[in-house]
């Protein structure tokens, strides 16, 4: 747990970081040697402790793929609302549905989670995404190109000798997957309706490279 505030076993956390001029410098002193700005970060801390403390504290059992397994499998979504921004819209965020798969599953998506986002953006992203739910990527095409420098406008950067700052690099803006079955695994043939309202959104919002669209999303 963390802690802010005095304790009988530290000093008060914000005080004991100043640089010792403030300490040295602290007036109106009470009866236990401490000064105006002390007590103030006393009573500071205390509040943090109080009204902060406990949302971080639950942050960090959330993210904590050690805790993952206490997750009340009942209800999945219940830890949403606290990871959805923390690692970028997971899915059902913005779809408007309610959580319908495998609560397995999800709760191997919540364990990756990490280990995803380093691949944000990637094909081989999207593929370890897509093996959560025991699917793999039969193709995967670029129906847009674009190339593109990341100062383009208003004008490209130069250094003082007139040489352009930035290089143009190449990103697909929008893309078509068809997914199949990842080996070993039986047909699964999910509806269109899922895939449509479920998974592409899932794509799109959560693995999707930067800037690219998802058009669609089909299971052969």
């Amino acid at each position: 747990m963390i802690t802010f505030g005095k304790t009988s076993s530290k000093p008060n956390h914000l005080f004991g970081k100043l640089p010792p001029y403030y300490k040295e410098n602290d007036s109106y002193k009470d009866i236990n040697g401490e000064g105006l700005l002390e007590r103030y970060l006393q009573i500071f801390c205390a509040e943090l402790d109080d009204n902060l403390t406990p949302y971080i504290d639950d942050l960090s059992n959330i993210i904590n793929t050690d805790n993952i397994s206490s997750i009340t499998r009942e209800n999945p979504l219940e830890l949403l609302q606290y990871i959805s921004e923390f690692w970028g819209n997971p899915p059902d965020i913005g779809t408007g549905e309610t959580y319908s798969g495998n609560e397995d599953n999800y709760i191997e998506l919540l364990k990756n989670m990490p280990h995803l986002n380093s691949y944000k953006g990637t094909t081989q992203g999207i593929e370890y995404y897509l093996n959560l739910y025991s699917y793999t990527i039969d193709t995967i095409t670029e129906t847009s190109v674009s190339f593109v420098r990341y100062d383009e406008t208003p004008t490209p950067l130069q250094y003082d000798n007139g040489v352009e700052y930035d290089t143009k690099f190449i990103f697909f803006s929008d893309f078509e997957l068809v997914i199949t079955d990842k080996s070993g695994t039986g047909p699964k043939n999910p509806p269109q309706s899922w895939l449509d309202d479920y998974l592409k959104p899932a794509i799109q919002n959560f693995i999707s490279p930067i800037w690219a669209i998802l058009n669609s999303v089909t299971y052969v």
